[in-house]
């Protein structure tokens, strides 16, 4: 019995000396995991900084450490209990302790030896700021319209590019983003990236940004391997949205690395903008409008970010005012609001004499200044000016100083210092609207020749000399001079450099000057205008040609390839527009108006002897040119005097009209090298007061493609078609001839009846000498009838011809089944009978002498 308690007494001192090893063992492997779970929760938390993205084993240890460290906590407290008592409970307490702890530790401990984590997450993409805080997204109506409208079409199978097109300030950047943000939280795509382009694009920095978007760092530093590298990745990710806000010009996605189309099924483009071609030029298959807010709703938005309440009915009525002038553009109401939130009744007052600041362009509007305006504005910064606006009285002096605010009048003049541009590095658009500047100071402004960014200039209402801006049109690509005096061209008075960015340029009412282009002064450029794409010239009072001095060695110089619209109008003193050595440069020409220009008598001809070409017959002019419309020009006799037409193949509609010396269209005299004549564009031709149309019969001219043919108060035209010409009318459709065509007598002088398939409506009209539709030949003695069915023709209508004798000529008779208006009226000598079958289709023939009953349900 002894033996046996001494047994049972060691077995004890065993059990409690293992039950501490436990303990201890289990105490420090918890202590562990608690140390190195906030050890790995630390480099959680920077990675987060980061924006790293937690590898999820890393995530799943964390919570498999929470979870351990969470129920030990009890063991923990229960040892903490043991301890207390200095391990007097009972051997059985210890025991089924120890056994728990033994469990457990072996947990904790593979827990530490997987939490050797050589990294716990990696860099990913970013989600785009613009997403994120897109908060200013007004629900009018409008904007709700355009994102149903927008988020419809994203959600569209056959809808891969749409365009959100509206006038700037809007708010399509902020609709754009609302789009963004919802079809991200809706995860209608795995990625949506939105870049600006602006009217000059950084791509560089717009790679980056979709760089960022996508997760990506670029190992090399060139656009295109950049691109190469966005495309690539791209193309591994199912479905993206692309949002390409503020386009001002066709892009290829390609330049920045964008897969579309066959490239990438996956990816849809929202683009924003405020010119509807450029939605058509992307071809986009929906387009969408954005409107302005409507009146109440403009205010509702003015009154909120302005931060007024119903209180003050004479403060409201005052910013109800101001919130008029800006026009329905959220953006602008925005800026304006924010401007005057706290401001007293005196500030309001006072914004509403000073004129608008459009905060779309983070510009300032003045006009009339020297009534209204109290002082310039303390809130533009002027080193962010973009667009410019100077409208009203205005002069210059060289000692006043902007910064300063103050002025000096100047009997009605705003006096404005000629360092007024100085800070202004990122203006873009400048208008002057009647300004009158110190020459001198004007002269010598310094900061014109920083103002590099310029690219849009108008000037109106100026009378002091363009030498001023010579710094500034080497960079400008729209210019417009209304009402500019003193002013005798364009080039060289702008300098040496040729305005050779302009591509548009609109001139009105510039009374002195006499050509665009003076090449005999010794100051000429080496070339000029070559990047011009639009030219408007309207009310030049004393305009003699667009370029002065041109010979054949000089048409490197004179060189509008890339012109492709001309307008002039009002232009008296003008003969001749286009030289032959200026109009071969015209390559890319596709539609030329002409209007009210008295003094015109040719399109094309020589105005100086040293113009000729030395082979006028080789010419071919305007390959591309589409539509070609004269009107009101008195003294017009020919397009080309000189030269034939084997360049307009391209040629789709004419026009012709109130020119009654015009004579001839197409001159074939000169086409010696008996080239065909081919218009296979040619769709619609309009002639009114023309003598001939195509003097040579034995040309061949074809218009395969000519639709429509109206000729009106032609007095000296003989003839219409040639026989070669009538052979290619296979596609006209509607002929009218209306109003004094006095000497033609026939439409189709060939012998023979030419097929016209297609043709749909003919009225003849006011007509007294036409006496035949087809003339056959006296000679030929018709042994047979023939029928011909005129299968297209529903109109046909015969007015007020005295000497129309038929319309079916003898030996012929004509069906026309699809008739369906049929007018017959003041022609007494015709002898063309018309009448009806059983299946109410209308024929005619000239045998039949008596005009027939018609079913007048049928017409």
């Amino acid at each position: 019995r002894l033996e046996a308690c001494y047994t049972s007494k060691i077995e004890n001192i065993l059990l409690l000396s293992l039950c501490t090893n436990i303990v201890e063992d289990f105490t420090n492997q918890r202590k562990a995991l608690k140390l190195r779970k906030q050890r790995v929760k630390t480099r959680v938390d920077e990675a987060k900084r980061k924006i790293e993205v937690i590898y999820e084993d890393v995530e799943d240890w964390l919570r498999s450490a929470e979870k351990e460290l969470e129920e030990t906590q009890n063991l923990e407290d229960e040892i903490d209990s043991i301890k207390c008592f200095k391990w007097c409970p009972k051997w059985g307490w210890r025991y089924c302790l120890s056994k728990k702890l033994a469990e457990k530790t072996p947990i904790i401990s593979k827990l530490l030896e997987a939490s050797n984590f050589p990294q716990v997450g990696y860099r990913g993409s970013l989600q785009g700021i613009e997403f994120i805080t897109s908060t200013d997204f007004m629900d009018s109506e409008s904007s709700k319209s355009a994102l149903n409208q927008i988020m419809e079409a994203i959600n569209a199978k056959g809808v891969k590019m749409i365009g959100l097109q509206g006038m700037p300030g809007v708010g399509k950047t902020t609709l754009a983003q609302e789009v963004g943000k919802q079809a991200r939280e809706q995860k209608l795509f795995d990625k949506v990236v939105m870049f600006t382009m602006s009217q000059n694009p950084n791509i560089n920095k717009i790679q980056d940004k979709v760089a960022d978007i996508f997760g990506l760092n670029f190992e090399t530093s060139s656009r295109e391997g950049k691109a190469e590298v966005l495309f690539r990745s791209m193309q591994g990710v199912n479905k993206i949205l692309v949002i390409v806000d503020d386009l001002w010009e066709e892009l290829k996605l390609e330049r920045i690395g964008i897969p579309f189309g066959d490239e990438h099924k996956g990816c849809k483009i929202l683009l924003t903008t405020r010119d509807q071609q450029v939605c058509t030029k992307m071809n986009c298959t929906k387009e969408i409008q954005l409107g302005i807010l409507s009146e109440d709703e403009a205010w509702v938005l003015f009154r909120g970010k302005a931060g007024l309440d119903d209180d003050s009915s004479t403060l409201n009525d005052v910013a109800k005012e101001v919130a008029a002038q800006c026009k329905g553009l959220p953006l602008a109401i925005v800026v304006v609001a924010k401007a005057l939130k706290g401001e007293s009744l005196n500030g309001w007052t006072t914004l509403k004499e000073w004129p608008d600041m459009d905060g779309c362009y983070s510009a300032i509007a003045l006009w009339n200044c020297s009534i209204n305006i109290k002082k310039l504005p303390d809130k533009v910064e002027f080193s962010k000016l973009k667009t410019l606006i100077l409208e009203g009285d205005w002069d210059c002096d060289w000692n006043w100083d902007l910064r300063q605010k103050r002025k000096r009048k100047r009997g009605d003049l705003l006096v404005v210092s000629s360092i007024f541009f100085e800070e202004m590095k990122a203006l873009q658009v400048l208008y002057l609207e009647s300004v009158s500047f110190l020459p001198i100071g004007f002269h010598s402004l310094p900061n014109l020749r920083t103002a590099q960014t310029l690219k849009t200039v108008t000037i109106a209402n100026f009378s002091s000399s363009l030498t001023a801006f010579n710094n500034l049109f080497c960079n400008v690509k729209k210019l417009k001079l209304r009402n500019v005096s003193g002013q005798k061209n364009i080039v060289p008075s702008v300098g040496k450099t040729g305005v050779n960015e302009l591509t548009s340029l609109k001139l009105a009412s510039c009374k002195d000057m006499e050509f665009l282009i003076d090449i005999t002064s010794d100051q000429g450029p080496t070339v000029v205008f070559s990047n011009l794409v639009k030219l408007n010239i309207h009310n030049m009072v004393s305009l003699k040609g667009l370029c002065y001095g041109l010979s054949r060695s000089h048409r490197a110089i004179a060189s509008l390839t890339r012109l492709r619209v001309v307008t002039i109008g009002s232009c008296h003193q003008l003969k001749t527009i286009f030289s032959p050595c200026l109009a071969q440069s015209m390559l890319c020409i596709e539609k030329l108006f002409i209007f009210q220009c008295d003094g015109v008598e040719q399109v094309i001809g020589f105005a100086q002897e040293d113009e000729i070409p030395e082979n006028d017959c080789g010419l071919c002019y305007w390959p591309k040119l589409r539509i070609l419309h004269i009107q009101s020009c008195k003294s017009l006799k020919y397009v080309c005097a000189s030269t034939s037409t084997p360049g307009l193949q391209s040629l789709e509609f004419l026009h012709i009209s109130h020119c009654p010396q015009f004579m001839q269209i197409f001159n074939m005299e000169q086409n010696e090298n008996g080239q065909d004549i081919v218009l296979p564009g040619f769709r619609s031709q309009n002639l009114f007061e023309v003598w001939i149309i195509w003097n040579d019969f034995a040309q061949v001219v074809t218009l395969e493609n000519l639709t429509t043919l109206k000729l009106r108060d032609c007095k000296k035209l003989r003839c219409i078609f040639s026989p070669t010409t009538a052979h290619s009318l296979s596609h006209l459709v509607n002929l009218f001839i209306e109003g004094n065509c006095g000497n033609l007598k026939s439409l189709f002088p060939f012998g023979y009846v030419p097929v016209l398939p297609k043709l749909e409506c003919l009225k003849l009209k006011m007509n007294s000498k036409l006496e035949e539709v087809f003339e056959l030949e006296d000679e030929v003695e018709v042994t047979a009838e023939k029928e011909m069915n005129f299968d297209k023709l529903e109109w046909l209508s015969l007015e007020e011809l005295p000497g129309l004798i038929h319309f079916c000529p003898k030996g012929y008779h004509f069906v026309l089944s699809p008739l369906r208006v049929l007018t017959v009226r003041d022609c007494p000598k015709l002898t063309t009978g018309f009448f009806i079958d059983s299946q109410e289709f209308v024929h005619c023939k000239t045998k039949v002498s008596i005009l027939q009953p018609f079913n007048p349900t049928l017409f």
